[in-house]
């Protein structure tokens, strides 16, 4: 009779726990975008790449997924109706796993709108059997099965020992370099930004627009390993204060104009993936309807597979970029 009593109690504990195991990972998996191929994840990377963000709420919904630019575009609407301390310490408390506050201007911890279109507000991806949790510049991928190993992962040292853990790939997307005000002639870098203030000395009506490029790799991990597809972006957008000082990104008119770049790809020629020059002139934009960002973001090269490639610099980049807000004046970059 012992032995009865004891399986009818320690049978429905293991049940249990086995039911919260499979809970615990259905609730990682909810709102987690999916791509089944290298294929897929680049022909949808070109479709939102070309949308602006009514466009990229339309298609959220279709696809029922909630994004970090989503919570990010929320986010930077509520730091506009910041009127004390108070309540910019609860906000950047609220908010402190997606974004910064820097000179008292919101930097968010994914910048690549890509990935901030793509990602959940926990950074992840799933691309084929695998998951991908966008870090900082860094990408870290584990099977499905280990999640537990990136869920609560927060920062990338790659000399801790989570570099050496089986299973765990971390791979960088985005270069770390970068030049600020390269207005003229400066040392193209993978990532090259200028900005134009209008300051009219009274915070709420100050306005910034920046223009910038960016060079980075999409990843995409499955059973073959890891594939690499190098991008270009090309971004200009708008910034203004409220009464608080903030700065944060606001809906306004843009423009890019004179817009052309050179980089080092890979590119696949009789199947080998050999490093290619590759120039792009972008035709000029301009929109009537308001937007937070205007971008060109395009695939340059090919995907290549396995290779320990890292994002290029830029040989050359000029572009130039304005906002409703600031007047007429043109922010310029050019490098070389």
């Amino acid at each position: 009779m012992k032995k009865i009593v004891l399986l009818i109690i320690i049978v429905p504990l293991v049940i249990s726990c086995d039911e919260q195991l499979v809970n615990q990972k259905a609730k990682f998996y909810q709102n987690t975008m999916t791509f089944k191929s290298i294929s897929d994840l680049n022909s949808v990377a070109d479709k939102i790449s070309g949308m602006n963000d009514f466009e990229l709420d339309n298609w959220e919904k279709e696809k029922s997924f909630v994004s970090y630019r989503s919570i990010l575009r929320e986010a930077e609407k509520e730091w506009m109706k910041i009127t004390s301390q108070e309540e910019r310490s609860n906000f950047l408390k609220k908010y402190e796993d997606i974004l910064t506050l820097t000179d008292s201007t919101l930097k968010p911890s994914i910048d690549i709108g890509l990935y901030q279109a793509i990602v959940n507000r926990e950074g992840i991806y799933q691309t084929d059997g695998s998951l991908n949790k966008v870090i900082g510049n860094f990408i870290v991928s584990v099977k499905n099965d280990d999640y537990k190993k990136i869920e609560n992962l927060k920062s990338i040292d790659i000399n801790e020992q989570l570099a050496k853990t089986a299973g765990v790939k971390i791979s960088k997307y985005a270069g770390g370099d970068f030049n600020i005000n390269s207005r003229t002639k400066s040392t193209c870098s993978t990532f090259v930004e200028e900005s134009y203030f209008d300051n009219h000395s009274k915070c709420k009506d100050d306005r910034r627009v920046y223009v910038l490029g960016k060079s980075y790799l999409l990843f995409s991990t499955n059973f073959e390993g890891d594939w690499r597809q190098p991008r270009v972006d090309v971004e200009v957008y708008g910034t203004k204060r409220n009464g608080f000082c903030n700065w944060s990104g606001y809906w306004t008119v843009l423009q890019y104009r004179n817009v052309s770049y050179s980089l080092m790809a890979w590119t696949v020629q009789n199947g080998i993936a050999t490093p290619t020059l590759i120039s792009k002139s972008i035709p000029d934009n301009f929109n009537e309807n308001e937007y937070t960002v205007l971008k060109n973001d395009i695939a340059v090269g090919s995907s290549v597979l396995n290779q320990s490639i890292s994002a290029s610099a830029f040989t050359t980049l000029h572009a130039e970029g304005t906002s409703r807000g600031v007047s007429g004046n043109w922010a310029i970059v050019h490098c070389q």
